[in-house]
């Protein structure tokens, strides 16, 4: 399993808030919005936070479009179960 997030935050900008938030996983840098777009989770400048399950084939299995920190990581840990 691999775990990625996206930011329209430039690299130096994800760098300092994964270093601050102790983030495990890499922060990808989508400053042209590309991936938002593509996944419907920009609009207007900014990003919203979705978090999507994809399988080894590349299908969305898991879509949260609405993310609440207390309760996430145990509701993305159900999807992948």
């Amino acid at each position: 399993m691999q775990i990625l997030g996206a930011s329209f935050d430039t690299v130096a900008e994800n760098s300092t808030f994964a270093a601050m938030a102790d983030l495990p996983f890499p922060l990808l840098c989508d400053t042209e919005h590309v991936l938002g777009r593509a996944y419907g989770a920009g609009s207007g400048g900014f990003a919203s936070r979705i978090t999507y399950i994809i399988d080894e084939n590349g299908i969305i299995t898991h879509t949260f479009p609405r993310v609440h920190t207390s309760t996430h990581a145990q509701e993305v840990l159900a999807g992948v179960q």
